[in-house]
């Protein structure tokens, strides 16, 4: 009788504990939803920075376009100035237009760079999040490894 209620409080202890594991092994799936959702949040601003980047190159290649059509006008003007004397001051404005498009091109080309930092900081990001969903997954294994060692504990013991 005696030994009886001894296991009786024995088995209880191992539920307790197996319930508390239970519970841990829940929360950690709840962890490992939450770490997903961060890892689909951070590919949605990677995909966004990617976005922003191919605008920011295709800004650029206008930029660069717009800055090769005003070297061609500055050539354009020049031959005309040449050929008219007292004309210099046009000349003056179309190099003057031209390094406003070379500033407009290295000031996109910048921003592309900045564009690209900024995919670089959220992959790092991304790679983070996957790491930390990795190890969370590994504790919820952990501790169902643990749950069914425990109930097996309890099977032999009965």
């Amino acid at each position: 009788s005696q030994a009886a209620k001894a296991a009786e409080a024995q088995a209880s202890g191992m539920e307790s504990r197996a319930a508390a594991a239970e519970a841990k092994a829940v929360q950690l799936s709840a962890s490992l939803d939450g770490a997903s959702g961060e890892v689909r949040a951070a590919e949605a601003r990677a995909s966004a920075a990617e976005a922003r980047s191919s605008a920011a190159a295709a800004a650029a290649e206008a930029a660069e376009a717009r800055a090769k059509a005003a070297e061609a006008e500055v050539c354009r003007l020049t031959d005309l100035v040449s050929a008219k004397s007292g004309q210099i001051q046009e000349r003056e404005a179309a190099a003057d237009k031209a390094e406003a498009g070379r500033e407009d091109a290295e000031r996109r080309m910048r921003q592309m760079e900045q564009c690209q930092q900024e995919d670089q900081r959220i992959a790092a990001e991304a790679l983070a999040a996957e790491q930390e969903q990795a190890a969370a997954e590994q504790q919820v294994l952990l501790y169902r490894a643990l749950d069914a060692e425990t109930k097996l504990i309890e099977a032999e013991e009965r």
